[in-house]
């Protein structure tokens, strides 16, 4: 897979399907990797790169310190993962947070991002109402209404 450097450290990257740019965090806490949209948890039921592929530029990566991107010996927080991800794409870009609200998930870290990301929406969602049926009509709801405003 292909590679970037981004503020010094490697980043592992693929770029899945044509159209507007979709940048997607990977799921997976400080083990985020692309090959988590397909293997972790409900990401194999409602496989969300399978679907945005049709109609986007699904752009996955593994953050710092994980799978095939680099680190350096620092300490690290939420906002070195909001920052790559804004370097990934160098663009002031739309971005939907899907926190999960369950054991599981940090949503701090979700709002974090809404916080760092000026064009975020929140969608507060618990893990069982994240569906085949719900979240890719979301997803696709969401990017339709960038496509129009912008």
């Amino acid at each position: 897979m292909p590679t970037v450097v981004i503020d010094g450290i490697t980043t592992r990257y693929d770029v899945v399907g044509s159209g507007p740019p979709v940048l997607m965090f990977a799921p997976g806490g400080f083990d985020a990797t692309i090959e988590k949209w397909t293997t972790q948890g409900i990401y194999t039921k409602i496989r969300p790169v399978e679907h945005l592929s049709t109609d986007y530029r699904s752009i996955v990566f593994d953050r710092r310190e994980s799978g095939g991107s680099g680190g350096r010996v620092e300490a690290i927080s939420w906002a070195h993962s909001a920052a790559q991800g804004k370097e990934m794409m160098r663009l002031d870009i739309p971005a939907l947070l899907v926190p999960g609200r369950d054991t599981s998930h940090a949503t701090s870290a979700a709002r974090f991002l809404e916080e760092c990301l000026p064009r975020a929406e929140y969608w507060d969602v618990t893990v069982e109402s994240q569906t085949d049926a719900t979240v890719p009509r979301r997803l696709l709801e969401f990017l339709d209404r960038q496509a129009v405003s912008a």
